[in-house]
């Protein structure tokens, strides 16, 4: 079996473990919600700000680099290991040592979260090696049963906190149980001898390999992070938690798309990556079926906004509803985004990266403050869609170098189908008045659902029909053997 097929085969894995995953993490997400604050989530994001942005200054993105070694030795992943657990250490004594400045400007509460997520990341950068030696090999199904039990465990830890009275801190436990069980299952299952062996020279190539995804990963965190510490600081935690929840709402469409997709594509990537033709290929099947799934998904949010706030989060969220209008173009475009990310990664061009969301966390950090000053935590999110759509066109200036790019097979079917669905709910609703919150949700979504679908089709009957022909026939029984 072909390396293409092998990956798709390793999508469908690892997507049927990660909508099983969605679903708990998205009832987790609707309990913890109805039962908290949106307080609690804002001063939570707050504390993720200043840890990311601590480690990130340790963070060399040593994982990508492991897989795009070819042929890796016990030594490199020796290597990597010890690497990933002096960064962590180092990230602990930071933060440590800055405490009392951090307790003095943003209180306690604040200053005992980051010191906790810096002691339980330990864990995780643990847990980086044995899960890059499963992906590296496309052995994604032993890393979704870690990371069903992962999500099992941290969502009934939490609620049970909450019942009992932790308010914040059960968060603060979810965040450190995500960090720390698949240390423990990797342990138990003996995915990959531990070995605290370091070599000079190994070292010195993952360090080198990765400065420039270090100033990506920097950037990258200001990019994505920064709106968080403004909205914070200029308007507050419970802006903060309501601008969080819209936002994490609005990635549904990348975690359920390009995030399965990604940990397939990426390995891939750098398989193929002296194969201009095998490479093309496959990222144009990849962007192919991540735009015909994301666009919908990301319109469908917008359409019922309203609905899907009041019904799953309450009344005490409704200030997430025009939020998560307004992240629309984040929603649609960020799956695009990583895939290319993906993709530069994979065959070892990480400088490109780095120069585009350089250049976004320069925007951000310079005007960024602006639009938060004049248009409160609005002007937070108008911002990012801004900043998405500067990198998307960075970004597929230097795409096309290196693979040919199938625009109009790719986008224009989608883009036209999702145009005439809008009409269509937009038109219906000016005209007939549905009652109940339920049944206006149900009514929008099928509407819009159904015409999408059957324009798509209309218009690309032949392609979908080839392109699914292709994914069937690679999940026949007994092609993993065949070359």
């Amino acid at each position: 079996m072909d390396l293409t097929n092998r990956a798709i085969k390793g999508t469908f894995i690892v997507a049927g473990s990660t909508y099983f995953i969605d679903l708990i993490s998205f009832v987790r997400s609707i309990v913890l919600a109805r039962l908290l604050v949106p307080e609690y989530f804002g001063i939570v994001a707050l504390a993720s700000f200043f840890f990311n942005l601590i480690r990130q200054l340790k963070e060399f993105n040593l994982d990508s680099a492991l897989i795009y070694k070819p042929d890796a030795s016990k030594d490199d992943f020796s290597t990597h290991f010890v690497l990933k657990l002096l960064l962590a250490l180092l990230t602990l004594f930071v933060i440590a040592a800055i405490s009392p400045i951090l307790t003095r400007f943003y209180g306690p509460d604040i200053t005992k979260i980051i010191l906790i997520f810096a002691f339980f990341s330990i864990f995780q950068e643990a847990a980086a090696t044995p899960r890059v030696v499963l992906e590296k090999e496309l052995l994604f199904s032993r890393v979704a049963v870690i990371n069903i039990v992962k999500e099992i465990i941290k969502t009934i830890i939490p609620i049970g906190m909450v019942f009992l009275g932790f308010g914040l801190w059960s968060l603060v436990a979810m965040a450190v149980l995500d960090m720390s069980i698949p240390f423990f299952c990797f342990l138990i299952t003996r995915t990959w001898r531990l070995s605290f062996r370091l070599s000079k020279e190994k070292a010195i190539w993952f360090l080198k390999y990765s400065s420039y995804m270090w100033i990506a990963g920097l950037c990258i965190t200001l990019m994505y992070e920064f709106d968080d510490f403004l909205v914070g600081v200029m308007a507050g935690m419970v802006a903060l938690g309501l601008y969080v929840k819209a936002y994490d709402f609005s990635e549904l469409p990348t975690q359920l798309v390009t995030h399965i997709i990604n940990r397939v594509s990426l390995p891939l990537y750098s398989k193929l990556k002296d194969n201009k033709a095998e490479l093309s290929r496959s990222f144009n099947n990849f962007l192919y079926f991540i735009f015909r799934l994301a666009l919908p998904l990301a319109l469908a949010l917008f359409i019922v906004a309203p609905e899907f706030i009041y019904i799953f989060l309450g009344a005490k969220w409704a200030g997430a509803i025009l939020l998560l209008r307004l992240l629309i173009v984040y929603s649609v475009l960020r799956s695009i985004q990583d895939d290319c990310s993906a993709l530069f990664y994979g065959i070892g061009k990480p400088k490109i990266m780095t120069y585009v969301v350089t250049a976004q966390a320069i925007i951000m950090v310079v005007l960024a403050p602006f639009f938060v000053y004049f248009f409160k935590v609005n002007g937070a999110a108008i911002f990012v869609d801004l900043m998405t759509i500067i990198g998307i066109i960075l970004i597929y200036k230097n795409v096309s170098v290196f693979v040919d790019v199938e625009y109009k097979k790719n986008f224009l079917a989608p883009i036209v189908s999702a145009i005439i669905g809008l009409l269509a709910v937009f038109i219906f609703l000016q005209n007939v008045y549905i009652p109940g919150l339920f049944i206006r949700l149900i009514v929008k979504l099928f509407l819009f659902g159904a015409i999408y679908t059957s324009i798509l089709i209309l218009l690309s009957k032949d392609e979908l029909s080839h392109k699914f022909k292709f994914v069937f026939e690679i999940l026949k029984p007994g092609m993993l053997n065949k070359k």
